[in-house]
């Protein structure tokens, strides 16, 4: 099982792994239009990774603790995100990225990347005691959400 301080550093090596998708999909984009709209993008993840190394921080959790006071369903259920096959963020970039993909095939992961940090926020959220923290997680949920409607309505 997790400690805190591994939740969060989960979470920020999804984030980060979310800016160098980004900075590498920029690269690979057609169209100068398309390469700003992707490290837009990418600085949003940036400030993401950023405000859970605050939050970390602000715990005070410089090494792991126990969680026997969260909720067990919602642990498990990380646990499982993160074993899982499907869930690709907190693999490294040049696994789903290999430098010849359309700007089609770059939307179509982002959308998955996008879509599986929005699974794991929500059982953050969900395992989540802190009422203040529960607020931040629900608006980083609010701008992944608002990440996937971006990218559904990005024309490429």
């Amino acid at each position: 099982m997790f400690s805190i301080n591994e939740i969060f550093e989960i979470a920020e090596q999804i984030e980060r792994n979310g800016y160098s998708f980004y900075e590498k999909a920029a690269q690979i984009a057609d169209g100068d239009k398309n390469k700003e709209f992707l490290l837009e993008l990418a600085k949003m993840e940036k400030g993401h990774e950023n405000l859970f190394i605050k939050m970390k921080n602000d715990f005070g959790l410089n090494s792991p603790i126990d969680l026997n006071d969260l909720d067990e369903t919602s642990l498990a259920y990380l646990q499982a995100i993160v074993d899982g096959d499907i869930f690709i963020n907190l693999q490294p970039n040049s696994s789903f990225l290999v430098g010849n993909e359309s700007t089609e095939d770059i939307r179509k992961i982002a959308l998955d990347f996008e879509k599986n940090t929005v699974l794991y926020f929500v059982a953050l959220l969900n395992a989540s005691t802190d009422q203040n923290y529960k607020d931040k997680i629900q608006n980083l949920i609010n701008e992944e959400l608002n990440h996937i409607l971006i990218l559904t309505n990005w024309e490429v």
